[in-house]
Order: structure tokens, then C-alpha cells, then sequence
């Protein structure tokens, strides 16, 4: 299983678009990899877990090929998750050509998902959407999805915006007389108990933490690094994890890197996590299964 982060930042990106915080002076100043887009990820060259407003530029930095995307498996609807408008930009032939053949795109997500999109592609919201090559398809938690390259997303609940199901995903790949998984943690607090029921027993190879409050110590809608290692001990506890897993840090706000009225850089971040075994995510890392 091949991972791409195409964009590590929460809703405002980093450096926020109108922000002139010591945080956002700093990664202007710096460049590399403290320029974050909003956050997605592309599994296996043909999966993206969530459509970004950063999706076009974050695509072509990470080499993602997005004509070859297959399946979209949105967390919840919020806009920095879920783009709606760019899937519109299917439509033949004003603004795509595809191969003949091409076999479609289809999007997994909750109701208000399928309400978002069903502006730009009629029938969304009613689960009937097939145009432009697409089509929305509900999905319930804990159902899982059989995606066209044959990997297996469960949406499991969070604790982030109570108006709507938000959820993360389990993908599982099997082959080769073996299961890989990939947890990807994304918006949520601490995680509910039926979330960490479910993931009882099921071991991870890679685990992907919200971390948006960064070294802040909170644990409702998103979780900062305090939560992810509580969140770590949790999940090995639970069998989700061992010391074989790989914890991975994600969707990063700048609001997060100030504490106490002290200033965090990325480089005393990355320690402190590395510290507590876990990698920071950047835009176009790749991790591999």
C-alpha cells in the first residue's frame, strides 16, 4: 500500500492565507516543507481519502495523477475536506477529455456530503448522481467500502461536528496471504468508544493521528500531540497498535504552535514527537506498507 500526503494543514492552511502570526512569518520566511495546502491523501495512485481546495496544485507537487482517481472516500463535508465545486471540473467536454472507457469516479460519503456535491452534480444528494462520469454513493458507518482497486474502507465515527456523521476510514489491503492497514484519524478529538471497539484486535501498520492543536492539550473535535499519545497508548492497548505500527501526525493549525504564550518551530515539534514515536507528516511525504 502506497501513501501520499498531498496537503498536511487544517482549514486556513500554513501560513493562513491572511495571517501574519509569528507562525506564519516564519513558514513565509522558510519555505520547504512548513508550506502546507488543506489536508487529503492519495492511497495506491487511484484512492483519495477527501478533495481539498489546495487539491490542483498539491496534486501536481505530489506527483498524484488525478484522472487516474477511481474512488473518494470524504471524511465529513466541511470545505476544507470536501471541494465539491472541483468535481464539476469532470464535465466533458467544456472541461475534461477522458479515455474512452474511462470507468467513472465514484464518491463514498455521508448525507450532507451528498447534499454539497448535488449543486454541482445533480442527483448527489438522493444517492442517484451519474453524470460527468461520477457518482455519489451513501455510505453508512461501519459498512465497509470495496473500492475499485480493491481495497477496503470501514468509515468509523469521531468526535468533531455533531450536525452531520463525520468519520475516519480503517483501509485494509489484502494479499499475499496477509492484511495491511492504514487508520487514517482525521477530524476528531479523542476517539469514541465504539470507534476503539471496533478497532479492537485489528493491528495497524500505519496510524495517522489528527494532531491540529499541535502541542496544545486539547481532546474534542481535534486532538494536539498530549491527545495523540494518549490516543497511542489507547490503541495498543487495544491491540489496534504495537511497536511495529507507524504514528504518523497530520493536519497541523498555526494556532497550535503557540502554547502558553510560547512559540513552537516545526524543528521542536518534530522532536517532541519523534520523542513520542511519532513522524510529523509534511506535503508529498510518502510512506509505504
Amino acid at each position: 500500500m502506497n501513501i501520499i500526503y498531498i496537503g498536511t494543514a487544517a482549514s486556513e492552511g500554513l501560513p493562513a492565507l491572511f495571517c501574519v502570526c509569528p507562525v506564519c512569518r516564519a513558514a513565509r520566511e522558510n519555505g520547504g516543507r512548513e508550506i502546507r495546502g488543506r489536508s487529503g491523501v492519495c492511497v495506491n495512485g487511484t484512492l483519495l481519502i477527501d478533495i481539498p481546495p489546495d487539491i490542483y496544485y498539491g496534486a501536481l507537487r505530489a506527483e498524484v495523477s488525478l484522472p487516474d482517481i477511481t474512488d473518494l472516500i470524504v471524511t465529513h463535508s466541511h470545505e476544507d475536506h470536501f471541494d465539491a465545486y472541483e468535481l464539476s471540473t469532470r464535465r466533458t467536454p467544456v472541461y475534461c477529455v477522458r479515455e474512452p472507457g474511462d470507468q467513472g469516479l465514484t464518491v463514498y460519503g455521508n448525507e450532507k456530503t451528498g447534499r454539497r456535491l448535488a449543486p454541482y452534480v445533480p442527483g448527489a444528494d438522493a444517492g442517484t448522481a451519474g453524470t460527468n462520469g461520477l457518482k455519489f454513493i451513501p455510505a453508512p458507518m461501519f459498512e465497509p467500502i470495496v473500492t475499485s482497486s480493491g481495497i477496503t474502507a470501514v468509515p468509523l465515527p469521531v468526535d468533531h461536528d455533531r450536525s452531520e456523521e463525520c468519520r475516519m476510514y480503517l483501509l485494509e489491503e489484502r494479499g499475499g496471504g496477509g492484511v495491511k492497514r492504514f487508520l487514517y484519524g482525521h477530524d476528531t478529538g479523542i476517539f469514541p468508544e465504539a470507534t476503539v471497539e471496533y478497532l479492537r484486535g485489528k493491528r495497524c501498520d500505519v496510524i495517522s493521528l489528527d494532531c491540529t492543536n499541535v502541542m496544545r492539550k486539547d481532546e474534542r473535535n481535534h486532538m494536539g500531540l498530549p491527545a495523540d499519545i494518549k490516543m497511542k497508548q489507547v490503541l495498543t492497548e487495544a491491540g489496534a497498535a504495537d511497536e511495529n505500527t507507524r504514528f504518523i501526525a497530520h493536519h497541523f493549525s498555526h494556532n497550535g504552535f503557540i502554547d502558553g504564550g510560547r512559540l513552537y518551530s516545526l524543528q521542536e515539534f518534530e522532536k517532541t514527537a519523534a520523542d513520542a514515536g511519532f513522524a510529523v507528516s509534511y506535503d508529498g511525504m510518502k510512506v509505504d506498507i
